[in-house]
């Protein structure tokens, strides 16, 4: 049933999607790129303002 459900679909041309599709995609990749950009922002803050000299207390004892 799968097979000819696979073959079906590969003759036909599926459908275009709607402009309410097309807009929510392009919504949706708008704010996943501002969230990537936010996060490495937070990211950049976070590690730029760190003391160098820190350790975490697990961290191996030097040499």
């Amino acid at each position: 049933m799968i097979s000819v459900l696979l073959e079906y679909l590969r003759q036909e041309e599926l459908p275009k999607v709607s402009h309410n599709v097309e807009q929510f995609q392009e919504t949706y990749d708008h704010r996943k790129e501002a969230e990537r950009r936010d996060y490495a922002r937070l990211l950049r803050e976070a590690f730029d303002d760190a003391d160098p000299d820190f350790t975490p207390d697990d961290a191996p004892i030097g040499p």
